[in-house]
Formats: C-alpha cells, structure tokens, sequence
C-alpha cells in the first residue's frame, strides 16, 4: 500500500471476502503441480510422483466430482 500513497493515490479503503472455487481434481493437480513449491523446487521426476501421490490421496479422500477450495479475495480501492 505504501506504493500506491507514493505513486499519489489516497483514500485507501481495502476489503476481502472468501469465495469456493470449483476444480476437477485433474485441474487442481494441474495447478498445485505448477506451483513454486512443486515444479519450480522438485526434479522432473519427483514432480511425477508427487503428482501421482496427489492423484491417489484426492481419489481416496474426496469421491466428488468436483472440488470446491476455498480462495480469499483481497482489494484495495485507491484515488487519484
């Protein structure tokens, strides 16, 4: 926020709000395994078993189709 009061905006008013996403599990492998804690930090190879262990779990634990995961929404509104 400090840059938006030295670039002159002010009236800074922010809020946030929670929000369920949808995912198909195979979405929500897709974007866990993009993630700087997977594909950006593992080998090629342990990126493949860490996706095929999150494939297993996500069967075993949740037999919906669809996963809803919880996301939380920050803004901030600024004036000129």
């Amino acid at each position: 926020m400090q840059d938006l009061t030295q670039g002159g905006f002010g009236n800074l008013e922010t809020f946030s709000f929670d929000v369920d996403v949808p995912y198909y599990p195979d979405q929500w492998r897709g974007r866990i395994r993009a993630s700087a804690c997977v594909a950006a930090s593992l080998s090629g190879e342990r990126v493949a078993a860490f996706d095929a262990d999150h494939a297993s779990m996500l069967r075993a634990q949740f037999s919906c189709d669809v996963l809803l995961i919880p996301h939380r929404v920050w803004a901030v509104v600024a004036r000129a």
